[in-house]
């Protein structure tokens, strides 16, 4: 009983992506599934800086893909940004489903609605 507890679903699968924090996409598109607004406090999507190694520049680029589809692809899922530390980098224009709002502001919704 302890090792598969009933109603916990074990995925098993290999990430192929050469990347960091691959988990960050796999929760984004696990949550994308079940939720119709994604708050997402701690993501950095301003323009990148450059990275003189080749590698961290690669895997950098590969995260920030693989979000920016994770959200283009659930077009009926709004992602907030929350507390951004800038404008969002000019690739992701045009993405209607991703705004940048404030904690504040959030939490102020969440009250109202009586969440």
């Amino acid at each position: 009983m302890l090792d598969r507890p009933q109603g916990v679903r074990l995925y098993e699968g290999e990430f192929v992506h050469d990347l960091d924090h691959h988990e960050e996409i796999v929760a984004m598109h696990l949550v994308a599934s079940t939720s119709d607004i994604v708050l997402m406090l701690g993501y950095n999507f301003t323009e990148p800086v450059k990275s003189q190694d080749r590698l961290v520049e690669h895997r950098a680029h590969n995260y920030r893909s693989l979000c920016k589809q994770a959200i283009v692809m659930n077009p009926l899922v709004q992602w907030i940004l929350v507390d951004h530390p800038g404008e969002i980098m000019k690739d992701w224009n045009g993405i209607d489903n991703l705004v940048c709002d404030t904690l504040s502001n959030c939490l102020d919704v969440v009250n109202q609605l009586g969440i």
